[in-house]
């Protein structure tokens, strides 16, 4: 309300789409999408454990979710700026922004708040080149490894 900005969030677990669908609803300036961005469209089992539900996991139930390309996603909105990006993926955080990288797409956003994840197959090497792509274009604001870090536009 303070902002007056616009919001898109991104949820693709059924269930918790539909609670943040409902309290939302009343709001014009936020959208709520049963998906999640990656850099690929696909569909994939994600394991439903809470606020760590994953698809690199085998624990709880599963539900097939669609995940849509980011690049694709921003081109059909009209989107050319975003001035605030969340990422907390469990894990797909790096897909999507090597997507971003691959894509050229990471000066769209002037603030990134990053949730890296320790759990996926060469994570130290991804992270890196993460890393280091994103120093051409943004410095670190804040960073604690493998907890939460910021980037903001140079």
């Amino acid at each position: 309300n303070k902002y007056k900005c616009y919001i898109y969030i991104f949820e693709p677990v059924t269930q918790y789409y539909q609670t943040i669908a409902t309290l939302f609803k009343a709001n014009e300036k936020i959208k709520v999408f049963n998906l999640g961005l990656s850099n690929i469209d696909q569909e994939v089992d994600i394991s439903i454990t809470k606020d760590s539900s994953s698809v690199y996991g085998s624990r709880g139930d599963k539900e097939r979710i669609t995940l849509i390309d980011f690049k694709s996603f921003i081109e059909k909105e009209g989107i050319n700026h975003i001035d605030l990006m969340k990422v907390n993926i469990e894990g797909g955080e790096y897909d999507f922004l090597e997507g971003i990288i691959e894509n050229n797409n990471q000066n769209k956003t002037n603030h990134y708040q990053i949730q890296f994840h320790d759990f996926i197959p060469n994570y130290k090497e991804r992270y890196e080149f993460i890393k280091e792509s994103f120093m051409n274009s943004h410095e670190v604001s804040y960073e604690y490894e493998f907890i939460w870090e910021g980037w903001v536009k140079k």
